[in-house]
């Protein structure tokens, strides 16, 4: 059947590594040499941090959720606007 056409390993070998690009994206593997998260910092530090957690989340995007009320954030002494990267990750993840 399908495994006699002359194009099923070439499909299978396809199909496997978009299997593994869908694995890495869903699951970055991690590396040795990779920093470990920060738990809180500015709208661009945290949306940063998504992207590099496999989410493609824009600063602005975390700056809205601030303003509609669905982020908590803290205002700093020096301005800085500080959210935590666990609570947008879980919006990210909706």
């Amino acid at each position: 059947m399908i495994q006699e056409m002359p194009w099923a390993e070439m499909m299978a070998d396809e199909i496997a590594g978009q299997a593994m690009v869908v694995r890495d994206v869903v699951s970055p593997p991690v590396r040795a040499s990779d920093p470990d998260p920060i738990e809180e910092g500015t709208a661009r530090e945290v949306a940063a941090w998504l992207r590099h957690l496999g989410f493609t989340t824009h600063r602005r995007t975390i700056q809205r959720w601030i303003d509609e009320g669905k982020l908590e954030a803290r205002k700093m002494e020096d301005g800085r606007v500080i959210v935590r990267l666990e609570e947008a990750r879980d919006l990210a993840k909706r």
